[in-house]
């Protein structure tokens, strides 16, 4: 899914300007401006960022170009740069609240989650502006992985704003993420009969009906096509059914469109993978960085066998995403098959900490607790796996395998698991 907020307006009231330049210099700078926010309103966002940034080139005084400009910025995907002006107009204006809390999905979007709960927490804001501190409150807890105290973040997001559209779509995200499918449905529903376009409950439900009911979630990822995270899902959908050429076409469009958008690229890559086309797939990851660059490098070295890269690039993956709980399972994945089973089962470990309702992870500490012998523990695990994923297409080998080990493992160490501790 595309972030699950939509970045909080500045159009919600006026920004006080400091004026020291001469009145030439002023009124060609709030010409400027003025025809930024226009440019702005009217979504065309690099036109908008040029014209802020010539407004404050002519007088770097007019504090509300700056503030405007930062959110250009986060709605361009580049948050970091955002950071930089809201943080030199927060210098300022520190009382700010409405920019206060754009800094906070600033850093969301950095997935500096720790530090935008921080912000958030202390962030005193009037009641206008209480839902939108909810509703961004709740994203930083769902994407840091805290899917309950998310669902209750965006509850009070809709006590203090019944029409915030953006939360209800966020809780059915975090509903779905409890299990709880019935009720998100509802809140998508909900959503969809006042506004049956809209894009963002249209790519969730989508999500939502994926397993289920592919020709409903195609249908709703379609009209949610406008979106580039929807058109990524509908890309998903498309080669998960075997409809390569569609998936590839879909996701080169979505390339042309939005280059910037390395999440697209990676996509776009793994379907060239699914599509044998492996010398392709490698040209276009080996041109990216970061995290799913690095995540999707070492899973396609590991399907090769090739462990020792697969480590590497895993390593890199987690660093620059520690509180991912898929980059700490693949890394464990990538260090079981090397051999490398303390670390794997460290890795697990976190990895079942970050996501404790996570199926694989269980499963993943099952599996390295038989090859260590430590029967016990993967009995404990393995229940764990069978109750957490009712419907697995493995569970009668995972009852056999049970079986084995209640036959093997000494009846005095039942007692649980070993205990789960942190990685250094």
């Amino acid at each position: 899914m595309r972030r699950l907020l939509l970045v909080l307006a500045l159009f919600l009231g006026p920004v006080q300007a400091q004026i020291d330049l001469d009145q030439a210099a002023q009124r060609e700078a709030r010409l400027l401006y003025q025809q930024g926010v226009n440019a702005h309103r009217e979504g065309r966002l690099e036109r908008a960022i040029d014209l802020y940034q010539s407004a404050l080139a002519t007088d770097p005084a007019r504090l509300e170009a700056r503030a405007f400009l930062g959110l250009a910025l986060d709605q361009s995907d580049r948050p970091a740069e955002a950071l930089e002006q809201y943080d030199l107009y927060l210098d300022q204006e520190p009382d700010d609240q409405t920019v206060g809390l754009n800094r906070a999905a600033a850093l969301v979007h950095l997935a500096r989650w720790g530090e935008a709960l921080e912000r958030l927490e202390s962030l005193r804001v009037n009641p206008r502006l209480e839902g939108l501190r909810q509703n961004l409150r709740g994203v930083a807890l769902l994407r840091s992985g805290q899917a309950q105290n998310a669902a209750q973040a965006f509850q009070s997001a809709l006590q203090a704003q019944s029409d915030l559209v953006e939360a209800r779509v966020n809780l059915a995200a975090a509903l779905l993420v409890l299990g709880q499918r019935e009720q998100a449905t509802r809140e998508l529903r909900a959503v969809l009969s006042a506004r049956p376009q809209d894009p963002l409950a249209n790519n969730n439900l989508g999500v939502l009906l994926s397993d289920q009911d592919r020709p409903a979630a195609l249908s709703a990822f379609q009209v949610a096509a406008r979106e580039p995270e929807a058109e990524l899902n509908l890309v998903t959908l498309l080669a998960e059914q075997g409809k390569l050429n569609e998936a590839l076409l879909a996701v080169s469009q979505v390339v042309d469109q939005h280059p910037e958008l390395d999440r697209a690229r990676v996509l776009y890559a793994v379907v060239l993978y699914r599509a044998e086309r492996p010398a392709e797939a490698e040209r276009e990851l080996a041109e990216l960085t970061g995290f799913l660059p690095s995540l999707y490098r070492g899973l396609s070295l590991l399907a090769q066998s090739q462990t020792r890269r697969a480590v590497g690039e895993l390593r890199e993956a987690v660093l620059a995403r520690p509180d991912s709980a898929v980059a700490h399972h693949n890394l464990s994945l990538a260090l079981a098959a090397s051999d490398q089973l303390d670390e794997a089962v460290r890795e697990a470990r976190q990895a079942q900490e970050l996501a404790p309702a996570s199926p694989a992870a269980a499963l993943q500490l099952g599996v390295l607790a038989v090859r260590q012998q430590r029967y016990s523990d993967a009995i404990v695990h393995l229940e764990s796996y069978l109750r957490l994923s009712p419907t697995a297409s493995d569970r009668e080998l995972v009852r056999e395998t049970l079986s084995w080990l209640k036959s093997v493992a000494p009846p005095a160490r039942r007692s649980g698991p070993e205990r789960s501790r942190k990685s250094p």
